[in-house]
């Protein structure tokens, strides 16, 4: 069964829209680099810019206000990260002292442009032009020109000299402002704040004579026309235009992604005197003139430049404020004026936004497409800097151009550029295969999220090819077996003009998952035109050794070494060069020293990173380099951290490398944000507006950091990482080797990812001395603060392109868990994750069940060994595949597992999670624990098989088994997930096909016992498969392997070649060997012939010795040291041993000779079947190859330890063992501890030393399961001959105890009554054929009661032969139950529960079914088999007969219990009034099937069934009438009714629901709703709740719950298996649900309006509280029908009496004793009534002559065909039976015989609950091999028996003549006038009987023949049909 993974899987809803990005879209399938479309970031991010001062208002209120709604905005709606930039405060001194602040906010801005989607610039602007700076760096001929013309004007240039300096290193050369430090001291010097004062004084009036001086010298250069208007704008123009000239100016679409806020203050010239009025207006420094210049300058931005591209008016957006504060204030602290700005920033920014994402490619939206275009970027980004290794790329070539079909492997150390040679072959490639089209598929492993998993990465490049080739993405599978047969087929589609060319770098940084390193995935043999590249470190996971072991050629690995020096430093020249850069040959010196001691690539690449800083006038001090990898990039932190800030730089960094997947922008920008040890740094010098991370910080950062950080998608998010492993492990060890620095790390991470301060929480902090001195007023060392960061809930809501889709938060779901755990808060894992419902189903829906499963793997290895912790992985790892297929049954599972282990506190709270949270998801929980508790041994319930499984094997990490379908699964022992899959084509697989496992662990062999199948060898590894050899003979010896060594039947073979080397012929010539054994070291083979046993050398075939013996061999068993050899022995059941030590002097003796009767004579031993009578099985201790288990008989188990001559026998008692049973597969685990036998349907454990009995497992199976034990571990894996899942048990756990779990019947539960008004139900237990408490009968059962007000089960009947339970029926009291049952004849028991009495018995002849009556007043008997069909109605008071209705058939009885209704002759509608005792009504009416209406008496609801022809292929939908008898109308007809007909009512009368869901009017008879999604598929179950409010059915192997008004599926829960009934109480709310398994499932259906806070202490309060919620108002009751109106009550468990023992005891003798003849003639009065009646008499007797019912007969009760189960009575005489009759009718049914039994059209069937009308599949065609074996055998008794009868009665002339002789005989007469039959003329009537019905069954009657009318008398007789008297 393949598992749909949909949350991580390859099937994505838009993943094959790309509507608008088509061109794009091809680009990025076909690898062409030249036309890629930019990567997006996924994100929002916008830059704000402004003037430093007059705008601060206004930035701080949109940082608090609007920021954290934006981002929520994003989030949610479009899983969007949204960012603003702002770098206008936060800065650093580090910053203003290297000038660099206008060049980075620059390259933000373009950063903005890059990553944004959408909006990416806004500007603010006032009536201040602005900051008006000199640049930092001048092209070094300008700066010339300038200094030439200011010294011939006179003027003074040293200053200039002082502070700029000539850098050569820069091409064309520059002039650079120094650092303000290394001219002014005490600039940084924070610690004595007077001297930093005064040195920036100092530096404000350096820098007015800097700008007065290169201002005038640009203004003389323009006059003399050096120099040009755009020079001079350097000089003149504010940072503010610079940035609007990056930012809007030059935007390809400013409307859609620029913003312009302007604000104007109306009265601000009024106010220039004002202490604020410099804040907003440009003044001439020193006075409070307006500057001219500068106004000018904002006045063309504005109008020349800002609104000629801002051509959408709703861009621009202006404010006016006026300063009226009398106090001084700033004016843009007017409240009323923040509030209008915030919300028209908002508005306009999402309405860009939600523009912006409607006309986005949908290749963004598309994460397969993405996931392709990131690895391409990063492959052009790689090659563009790629140099030489020309060696390697031609070799590379060469392989691409010729056709091979094994793949090319690149290999190499760390940092030897592998990954540059693969991004530079894959960009080449098209440039070497000129002559076609090749497709280049190129993966980066372990550089994205998707890349860490096999599973993803083959699930990518399937989507990959199969978009490429059109195909259809959906079929691709989502298991991992199921991915890799794809992919090995998707290859095979490469033709020579597309080939595909597949580039995998870095195999070993795939994760350990589904076995990835062993490399099973990749083909054996490359397809036809598809070319593989590889690389891979050489030591890790062997992968090297693997990959040589699968491409023999050495030819295809290529060795990667270092580059060596003279190549480093070619290399380091070129980049220079395309870098614009150069060095001194000073500094070149230093390289080439460095180089020299390390060339590898990432090295040379880190030294030019390097260098590209260095500037020529450095000092060489200042010029050196680390030797080596780490060296350098430990190097390059320091110099980040000091220049940047150590604490900033080192908080920011270990977050950065303690995330799982890396950290978005925002991500790392909020964590900062809550790090106060990092703020406190930050602010230790000012007190910023929000206490939240400067947004200037992380950017610069990220800005030094550029060359070695990469973007990654991970989770849906666009995140930043290491780009190198080397620098993972260094920054791992620089910053997070503390462990305290790491737990607070981690901790912080999990703290935000939990939302703790996120939606406004506030965060408590507390003040540094420093700023509690900066405080203008004192204030409390502590305080809290609003972070600005933002919630994270587990969802964000619906996606906006797909409602139907939720986006959930996919970065908490895959990091929190990580961190708590790193973090040690355990109690909040727990909390959050482990034990959280929320969480559990969110990450199931979202991502799969392997990811849940690894959080608690994670969880348990931490040392988290909680119990409840324990049983929830467990409870998921066993039933996790079906949760993993639907997650909304994930409450439902674990309510259904754990419910009894509610007492324990964490499990208390997680399962009332689940009962309140689970509406949400499926409202059906189970009221009592439902399904297998995960048990302490229980590992594992492997469920990916979709046949039955028919041998395992386990091998040291894996279990591996086969299917009946040829499928080979491998399991990985320590998760339980299917890794791998083989499936075996066009195989002939027999029941007893068995796996080995070689020798050396290499290779798996199946051997199939299928006449002329071969023997299939394949490489474990690589699951290949590699040869086929021999066929087998029609013989039964099994197989065995030693070594490498296979013996199959008389061939060995090896299977490292595939070929037969020895045949036993080559030894001996006699044929007649029984047995064969190889030892270990291949040397010497035994064969045992009849009488002797010989030891031949293996290879030479020379008799070295033989051992003599008194009869057969049984089997050989040598030691692992191959010296001496076990042999079992027949008959006498004998154990020797042999020795065969060719160096020992006793060499070919026997040494031991053990007899179990001799050694142990006191001993009673078992005597087992008569045809077991060998030694069958000798199991040798691991630990000591001296002792053994023996098998004797296959009912005794001795363990002999040769050592010491001890024998001891295993108590095998204890397991109830009989001469019967059956013990096979005795073994010991892999260290001697256990012995585990397998017997009947167990698994039996022993203590291997003590011998004590520990335990059994009981498996749903018959006896000959499969299951092996674990060589490595204490594991057994066990199949079952039922079902496909296979279970694995640790035994190491056998004493741990477990909770008891609830009631599992050994038999499908088809058979269920409900006592609605008390809440019981009634079951019917019975046992199988085969069944373990050796009941081989069909005419035995019992009945258990379940109140379900307390949740107990006891035994009404007790379990005994009474005979064939036919049906059973319930009072809704629980006071009377009828039963239906066949002895020799059928009869009905009526018992009074109250009294524990049988109230009265009635007997009936060929009953087939019962109808009750509303009130129990009457019962129906229905007997549709008899000559004349009859229905006679019984008074229950009595049990005395009422009346007899003849042709009679469907009674039933108004549901106010005045009428009984019917059908008389298939024509007539019969009223039979109750109160009158007489018919009333006669109506036309051609029906075969009566349903009573609730609450509308006088209606009735009619079924005819059209006729079924041999040329019928699909059954056409019955009429359906709804008719009102007393009127004699039609009331509605409902059209297109299923074929199965009406399944249901509401209790109120007004709607029906058919088989195929379809809710009917019954007033109109219009459909008002179609509740199923499939078309044409009929339900067998299905419900109303009773005020037709919901409908619940059965699909297949889940229950669904929808809701008709608004079609929503409310619940969706899964059975696990097959359903064999189903019933509801509680006014349809409670429902209970047999399985096929024998189990029960009783729910309820909760509504949303019944949650509650409610929280339960205790299982029983749990119950009681769901039991007492309102489900229905007492209106809406009082509109059901009065039978239904009664709410259930609980009622205690000594309320109900159990069936007495004089019941039990009559119904026993009943059972048991002979049975006086009754006679069937019709009675006197009843035949001359019968001659009266105007019916076709023909017809009758043609029935009466049939003499038995026809296999297509239909029920009385509902019309619809019945199903015979075989044995059952159908003659007119109980003792006259056929099996070949019946078992040939039960194995050749026809196809609406099929139909009837899996979904009858009957209302009846499934509300009785009448077993005789319920599918029962042991009964029906899918019955069990043992019960078909018997079947069997009693055909052939009963053709034995039919050959006696018949030569018994060839001696008379005439059979009735010997009857009539023999029954004269043999009868006396009991003085009554009833004919008393004696023994002995039992047994000559018992014989006569089956003479009789042998000669019945080959009579061919021939049906009546219809008479010939006229029309004319037709329509008379029609006429004289509707007024003739009823047959009665």
């Amino acid at each position: 069964m393949n598992r749909m993974l949909r949350k991580v899987s390859l099937r994505y809803s838009d993943a094959d829209g790309f509507a608008g990005g088509g061109d794009s879209l091809a680009s990025i399938l076909t690898g062409d680099f030249d036309n890629l479309p930019p990567l997006s970031a996924r994100m929002v991010r916008v830059f704000i810019s402004s003037t430093f001062s007059d705008m601060i208002q206004e930035r701080n209120a949109l940082m608090e206000r609007v920021y954290p709604r934006l981002k929520d905005f994003c989030r949610e709606k479009f899983r969007l990260e949204f960012q603003l930039i702002d770098l206008r405060w936060g800065l650093r001194e580090e910053s203003q002292d290297d000038h660099t602040i206008i060049e980075f906010c620059l390259r933000e801005i373009e950063n903005c442009k890059k990553m944004s989607i959408g909006p990416c610039f806004v500007a603010l602007l006032g009536q201040k032009y602005g900051y008006r700076p000199f640049p930092s760096t001048i092209n070094a001929q300008m700066f010339e020109t300038m200094r030439d013309s200011l010294l011939r004007n006179g003027k003074n240039v040293n200053l200039l000299g002082t502070w700029f300096k000539k850098d050569t290193n820069v091409i064309p050369n520059i002039y650079a402002l120094q650092p303000i430090s290394s001219i002014i001291e005490n600039f940084k010097e924070k610690s004595q704040p007077e001297l930093q004062e005064s040195a920036r004084r100092e530096w404000e009036k350096v820098f007015q004579q800097l700008l007065h001086t290169l201002r005038l010298g640009v203004l003389l250069c323009l006059e003399q026309g050096r120099l040009t208007q755009q020079d001079k704008d350097l000089f003149f123009a504010s940072v503010t235009e610079y940035e609007i000239e990056k930012g809007m100016l030059r935007s390809s679409n400013p409307n859609q992604s620029s913003l312009c806020f302007t604000r104007h203050i109306t009265n601000l010239e009024e106010n220039l005197h004002h202490r604020h009025a410099p804040k907003f207006i440009d003044l001439v420094p020193g006075t409070t003139l307006i500057d001219k210049d500068a106004q000018q300058m904002l006045s063309n931005l504005l109008k020349d430049k800002i609104l000629s591209v801002l051509t959408d008016h709703d861009n621009v957006q202006r404010f006016k404020v006026a300063w009226t504060d009398p106090f001084n204030r700033n004016p843009c602290e007017n409240p009323e004026y923040l509030d209008h700005f915030c919300q028209e920033f908002e508005k306009q920014m999402q309405r860009l936004i939600i523009n912006s994402m409607s006309n986005v490619r949908s290749i963004s939206r598309n994460t397969q497409a993405v996931e392709i275009l990131q690895h391409l970027t990063m492959c052009k980004t790689r090659s563009l800097v790629f140099k030489g290794r020309e060696d390697i790329l031609n070799k590379v070539r060469r392989y691409l151009s010729n056709p091979t079909d094994q793949p090319v492997i690149l290999y190499g150390l760390s940092g030897s550029g592998k990954t540059s040679v693969i991004a530079r072959s894959a960009s080449l490639v098209r440039q070497w295969l000129t002559k076609c089209c090749p497709r280049v598929i190129i993966r980066f492993l372990g550089t994205t999220s998707h890349t860490c998993s096999i599973r993803l990465v083959l699930g990518n490049i399937c989507w990959h090819i199969t978009s490429l080739n059109d195909g259809d993405t959906f079929a691709i599978p989502g298991d991992y077996p199921g991915l890799v047969a794809y992919f090995h087929n998707i290859l095979k589609t490469a033709t020579a003009e597309r080939p595909l060319v597949i580039l995998l770098d870095s195999l070993d940084q795939l994760g350990p998952a589904h076995k990835a390193h062993n490399l099973a995935w990749l083909p054996r043999t490359l397809p036809p035109h598809v070319h593989m590249i590889l690389s891979t470190l050489p030591y890790e996971h062997d992968l090297l050794d693997t990959l040589k072991m699968l491409v023999p050629d050495e030819n295809n690995f290529i060795e990667v070494l270092p580059l060596g020096q003279q190549l480093s430093i070619n290399l380091v020249r070129e980049w220079l060069v395309g870098a614009s850069r150069d060095l001194t040959p000073p500094q070149f010196e230093v390289v080439t020293k460095a180089l020299t001691k390390c060339s590898l690539p990432l090295y040379t690449r880190l030294v030019f990173e390097e260098v590209c800083h260095w500037s020529s006038y450095a000092l060489l001090s200042q010029t050196k380099l680390e030797s080596t990898v780490k060296g350098i990039i430990n190097k390059l932190f320091e110099k980040v951290e000091k220049y940047q800030g150590t604490i900033f730089v080192t908080h920011a960094l270990s977050y950065l490398t303690a995330s799982k997947n890396g950290l978005s922008d925002v991500e790392l920008e909020d964590v900062l944000s809550l790090d106060d040890v990092v703020l406190n740094d930050v602010f230790q010098h000012w007190l910023p507006p929000i206490r939240r991370i400067p947004p200037l910080l992380l950017p610069r950062l990220r800005d030094a950091l550029t060359s070695y950080i990469m973007q990654r998608e991970a989770n849906g998010t666009i995140v930043f990482y290491w780009y190198h492993r080397q620098f993972i492990f260094v920054a791992r060890e620089r910053y997070l080797a503390n462990r305290a620095h790491r737990l607070y790390v981690h901790g912080t991470l999990a703290h935000y990812f939990l939302g703790t301060w996120g939606g406004g929480q506030c965060k408590p902090f507390k003040y540094s001395e420093k700023q509690l001195q900066l405080m203008s007023t004192k204030r409390r060392p502590q305080d809290e603060a609003d972070r600005k960061v933002p919630l994270q809930p587990l969802l964000f809501g619906p996606d906006s392109n797909d409602p139907e889709k939720i986006n959930y938060n996919l970065r908490k779901l895959s990091e929190l868990p990580y961190h708590l755990l790193e973090s040690r808060q355990f109690n909040d894992l727990k909390k959050e994750v482990l034990l959280n419902y929320n969480w559990l189903h969110a990450k199931l829906s979202a991502m799969s069940l392997h990811d849940v499963l690894s959080d608690f793997r994670s969880a348990i290895e931490a040392g988290i060994t909680e119990p409840e912790v324990q049983m929830v992985f467990s409870a998921l790892r066993v039933g996790g595949s079906y949760v993993n297929q639907n997650p909304s049954t994930l409450a439902f599972d674990l309510l259904g597992r754990l419910l009894v282990h509610y007492d324990i506190i964490g499990m208390r709270s997680l399962l009332q999670q689940c009962d309140r949270k689970s509406v949400q998801h499926s409202a059906l929980v189970p009221l009592f624990q439902c399904f297998d508790s995960p048990r302490a041994m229980l590992l594992y319930m492997l469920e990916d098989h979709t046949q039955i499984v028919l041998d395992m094997v386990f091998t040291p990490q894996e279990l591996i088994s086969i299917s009946k379908d040829g499928t080979i699964a491998f399991w990985d022992v320590t998760s339980g997930e299917c890794t791998r899959n083989i499936t075996m084509s066009d195989v002939s697989l027999g029941p007893n096909t068995k796996l080995h496992i070689s020798g050396d662990g290499k290779y798996l062999v199946v051997d199939s016992d299928a006449i002329s199948s071969p023997v299939y060898i394949y490489d474990l590894k690589m699951a290949q498969l590699l040869y086929t050899v021999g066929r087998r003979l029609p013989t039964q010896r099994r197989g065995f392997i030693v070594g490498n060594l296979l013996c199959r039947q008389k061939n060995i073979i090896d299977v490292r070649i595939g070929r037969q080397i020895r045949s036993l012929d080559d030894y001996v010539l006699t044929k007649r060997y029984v047995a064969c054994g190889i030892t270990p070291d291949q040397k010497y083979i035994l064969i045992g012939e009849e009488m002797v046993t010989k030891l031949f050398e293996f290879k030479s075939c020379i008799l070295l010795a033989t051992f003599p013996a008194e009869n057969l061999p049984s089997m050989f068993v040598p030691t692992e040291d191959s010296k001496r050899v076990y042999v079992g022995y027949y008959d006498d059941c004998l154990f020797k041993v042999f020795d065969i030590n060719y160096e020992s002097r006793t060499f070919g003796d026997v040494i031991l000779t053990f007899n179990y009767r001799n050694a142990l004579p006191g001993f009673r031993f078992l005597e087992g079947p008569q045809h077991v009578r060998e030694l069958s099985e000798i199991a040798v201790s691991p630990v000591d190859d001296k002792v053994v288990l023996l098998n004797i008989k296959r009912c005794n188990l001795i363990r002999f330890n040769m050592a010491i001559n001890e024998a001891k026998v295993v108590n095998v008692k204890v397991i109830g063992a009989t001469n019967k049973t059956y013990l096979f597969g005795a073994s010991f685990t892999y260290n001697g501890k256990y012995i585990v036998v397998g017997e009947d349907r167990f698994l039996h454990i022993w203590d291997a030393l003590s011998l004590a009995f520990l335990s059994t497992i009981h498996l749903h199976s018959v006896s000959g399961f499969p299951f092996t034990v674990s060589p490595s571990l204490n594991l057994v894996a066990a199949g079952s001959t039922i079902h496909t899942a296979i279970k694995v048990w640790d035994l190491d756990k056998v004493n741990v105890k477990d909770a008891l779990d609830t009631t599992v019947y050994e038999c499908p539960v088809d058979t269920v009554c409900c006592a609605s008004d008390v809440r019981v139900v009634f079951v019917k237990s019975w046992y199988g054929l085969s069944s373990t408490k050796g009941y081989q009968y069909l005419d035995s059962f019992g009945i258990d009661m379940w109140n379900l007000g307390t949740g107990n089960c006891e035994s009404f009947l007790p379990f005994n032969r009474y005979g064939k339970l036919l049906q059973i029926e319930v009072s809704s009291d629980a006071c009377h139950m009828a039963l239906l049952l066949q002895t020799r004849e059928t009869y009905i028991l009526v018992i009074n529960i109250k009294t524990s009495k049988v109230h009265c018995t009635i007997d009936k002849p060929n009953c087939q079914s019962m109808v009750v009556s509303p009130f129990w007043d009457y019962i129906c008997t229905c007997c549709a088999g008899t000559p004349v069909k009859e229905v006679q109605m019984w008074n229950l008071k009595d049990g005395k007969e009422i009346v007899r209705f003849y042709q009679a058939e469907s009674p039933v009885f108004s549901l106010n219990g005045k009428y009984i209704l019917y059908i008389d002759s298939g024509q007539t509608l019969i009223i039979y009034c109750l109160n009158k005792m007489a018919p009333i009504h006669y109506l036309s009416c051609q029906a075969d099937l009566l349903l009573a209406l609730p609450v509308k008496h006088r209606l009735v609801l009619t079924v005819k069934w059209p006729k079924v022809t041999a040329t019928s292929v699909h059954m056409k939908s019955p009429e359906v009438m709804v008719r009102d008898f007393h009127e004699n109308k039609i009331v509605s007809r409902l059209y297109n009714v299923s074929p199965s007909g009406i399944k249901d009512f509401s209790k109120d009368g007004q709607l029906a629901v058919d088989a195929q869901l379809q809710v009917y009017n019954l007033s109109s008879g219009n459909i008002i709703a179609e509740l199923s999604d499939e078309e044409n598929k009929d339900f067998q179950f299905v419900r109303f709740t009773y005020d037709g409010v919901y409908v619940s059915w059965v699909d297949e192997f889940s229950v669904k719950v929808k809701r008709i008004e608004d079609l929503t599926l409310v619940a969706h829960t899964s059975t696990h298996e097959r359903p064999t009934s189903l019933q509801t109480i509680d006014y349809g709310y409670v429902s209970i649900l047999g399985r096929e398994d024998g189990r029960m499932l009783i729910m309820k259906l909760i509504q949303s309006k019944n949650q509650s806070s409610y929280k339960p202490d205790s299982a029983k309060d749990r119950l009681h509280f769901l039991l007492d919620s309102e489900v229905c108002s007492s209106d809406v009751v009082s509109s059901f029908d009065l039978l239904y109106q009664k709410k259930g009550t609980c009622i205690k468990d000594g309320d109900l009496l159990k069936a007495s023992e004089s019941i039990r005891n009559a119904m026993i003798q009943r059972a048991k004793a002979p049975h006086a003849i009754i006679s069937t003639s019709t009675p006197p009065s009843v035949a001359r009534a019968a001659e009266s009646t105007a019916f076709d008499k023909s017809r009758r007797a043609s029935s009466h002559r049939a003499g038995s019912i026809d296999s297509r007969e239909q029920s009385p009760i509902t019309g619809s065909p019945i199903t015979k189960s075989p044995l059952s009575t159908t003659a007119s005489n109980p003792a006259s039976f056929d099996l070949d009759q019946d078992v040939s009718a039960s194995m050749h049914t026809s196809s609406e015989q099929q139909n009837s039994c899996e979904g009858s059209p009957v209302l009846g069937n499934s509300i009785s609950g009448s077993p005789a009308l319920s599918p029962c599949p042991l009964y029906g065609q899918k019955r069990s091999k043992s019960v078909q074996d018997m079947f069997t055998l009693s055909k052939r008794s009963s053709r034995k028996l039919d050959k006696s009868a018949e030569n018994l009665c060839s001696t008379s002339a005439s059979p009735t003549t010997f009857r009539n002789r023999s029954r004269n005989r043999g009868a006396t007469n009991n003085g009554s006038g009833s004919v008393m039959q004696t023994p002995t003329s039992v047994l000559m009537s018992f014989m006569e009987d089956i003479q009789a019905s042998w000669k019945l069954s080959r009579k061919k009657s021939k049906p009546p023949r219809a008479p010939v009318v006229s029309k004319a008398a037709a329509a008379a007789a029609e006429s004289s049909l509707r007024d003739r008297t009823p047959s009665i």
